[in-house]
Parts: structure tokens; sequence; C-alpha cells
């Protein structure tokens, strides 16, 4: 079985039109649906060959829904997925085992996402096998390369994950999603649970492994700091739409969007809230206002123009591939 072949340059790796992802809220002793959650609600999204893409926002914006619905764990209401040209979500069968190979994923809890049965062998080899990339006689040495491309030593594949640090079973999951030879990976906040000093370790890793593999990353994380130092791009996300989105430096050095600046101004002072709603706390995908800016009710800019009608993205003044989904800006 090989990976997805490549299309011609013009055509981005991953290309999402219109993506909307709901999950029904059922109520009574029938289980009727009553309503939806909107955890992504008409997202498009390109991304290119080689390049990271970074998607931010706070918790229950709908950046890992995003993510389980690319790599095909989640279906989705409507829209498209296209990689490499092909639309990923009609694929079955072979087709979709080899799309497997093609993108690949590294959770944010390493300990929680390897088998604590499983040697590192085991780990590193379970899916190389059941893609015929190894046989059992050879895997070993497969296993040990892995190991080298990740900066561990090659004496541990008989060790399980117990034995080894935070910043080591990430190392672990990253070689581990490294074995199929992905075109394209998904962090979903990969090094959010690790500490300040071995984050930076493993973001430089991922910057060495792109320049060596020529990967793509859709880099999913709540932390603006992260994506400034790994992405080209950034995506800004809300409520399950995307708000603004741009060259990394245009959208951090020049926030257009109320809810990117509020982002960024909370990054130097530790504890400092995002304001919250005007009718109280609560869970923020399900407080979506049915029409209007989905940030109206937290906006100190928001009027009456913002909550009769959604805004939709267009360029910004300065930098036509700088978008942002605001009135104000």
């Amino acid at each position: 079985m090989t990976p997805m072949k490549l299309s011609p340059s013009s055509v981005p790796l991953l290309d999402i039109r219109g993506l909307k992802t709901w999950y029904p809220i059922k109520k009574g002793v029938l289980a009727r649906t009553v309503g939806h959650v909107r955890a992504v609600d008409g997202v498009d999204l390109t991304l290119a060959r080689g390049e990271t893409l970074g998607i931010v926002g706070e918790s229950g914006c709908g950046k890992s829904t995003l993510a389980r619905t690319v790599l095909r764990l989640e279906s989705p209401r409507e829209g498209t997925i296209h990689v490499n040209g092909i639309d990923v979500l009609r694929v079955r069968g072979a087709a979709l085992h080899a799309y497997r190979r093609t993108v690949q994923v590294v959770f944010q809890d390493p300990h929680a996402s390897l088998n604590p049965r499983h040697t590192v062998l085991d780990i590193l080899t379970e899916a190389m096998l059941a893609h015929g990339l190894v046989t059992r006689d050879n895997r070993g040495a497969a296993a040990v390369r892995l190991l080298a491309d990740v900066g561990l030593p090659g004496d541990m594949l008989d060790r399980y994950p117990h034995a080894f640090s935070g910043g080591q079973r990430q190392r672990l999951c990253i070689a581990r999603a490294l074995a199929l030879e992905p075109q394209l990976l998904i962090c979903d906040e990969a090094v959010s649970a690790l500490d300040l000093s071995v984050r930076a370790q493993v973001l430089n890793l991922l910057e060495e492994l792109q320049e060596k593999r020529k990967l793509a990353y859709l880099f999913i994380t709540h932390d603006i700091g992260v994506v400034q130092h790994i992405a080209d791009r950034i995506a800004v996300m809300y409520l399950g739409v995307i708000v603004e989105t741009g060259p990394a430096q245009a959208v951090l050095s020049e926030p257009a969007h109320p809810y990117t600046q509020l982002l960024l101004r909370a990054v130097p002072k530790i504890g400092v809230p995002l304001p919250e709603e005007t009718d109280g706390p609560s869970e923020p995908v399900r407080r979506r206002p049915r029409i209007g800016c989905p940030f109206a009710p937290r906006c100190p800019l928001a009027d009456d123009t913002c909550r009769a009608a959604a805004p939709v993205l267009k360029p910004s003044s300065s930098d036509p591939d700088h978008l942002v989904a605001c009135f104000k800006a």
C-alpha cells in the first residue's frame, strides 16, 4: 500500500471548504434532538506543502474537532476536505487505508496516547506492520531509525511508556506519527502538557523534522506564543468559525479582529482573563448567538450591526493575504 499520490504544486496539500461538524443535543426519555453544538460551523482553510498553519483559540472553540474531522475520526455535517486534490470524505476501504499514511497526528497527552502494555518496539512498528512497510524480522532496525530521528537512543525498544519522562513520551508519539512517512502532521496541543524547557526542545525538533522530511503541520494550540515560534500562517478560531487568518507576522504585529487583540494582550500578563459574556459564564460553544457575529457578546466594539449579521472574512486594508471577519476592522 502506497500513500496518496502527490498532485501538481498548484493544488494545496490540504483544502477545507464550508466544513461543519455539529453534535446533537438530546433530551427526554426518547432522546430527541433539541439542538446542536456547532463545534465547527463553516470553516475554509488551505495548507501548502511544507507549510505550518497555526490554529489558535481558547478551549471549546472547535480546534480539536476540526483536527478530528480532518483525520476522519468525526463525520462532518457538510463541507469538503481535499488532500492532494482527493475528497477524503468520500474514500473508503483501501483508499481510506492509504489516507492514514498521508495524515498522522500527535495528541496533547503523551501518557494517555501510548498503550501502557506495549513496548516501544510495538508502539513504533504496529502501524508499519499493518501497512506492510516492515516485517517482524526487520522492524527493529526501522524502530531504531525512528528513535534516532527524534533524538532518543536505540537501546530502549524493550521498555514501556511508564519508564519515560513527559518529553520523552512526546518524542515517542512524534516518532510513531512519522513511522508511516506522512505528508501532513496534525499537532493537537502537542506541547501544552510539557514543561517550558522541554516545550522549546520539542518545538525545535518539529522544525528540524519539517526541514528534513518536507512535512506540513496543522498546529493547534491556545498559546499564541507557541505559534509565533513555529507557524508560517495563523488562523484564529472562535466558536467554530475562523475570525482572522493570514501570515503569522501580519496577524501578530497588526491583529485586526478584537478577539485576536485580546488574545495577544493577555499573553504577557498571566492570569488576566478575557471578558466574559454579559449574561453570565457558560460553555462557550453552546452560547454562540444564533444571528450576528459570534464574538459580539464579548466584544467591546460590538453594535447593532454586529448583532444583526455575521461578518465574513475579507482582506484587511494593509495586506490582501490578511483576512478578518469583523465589521470594525
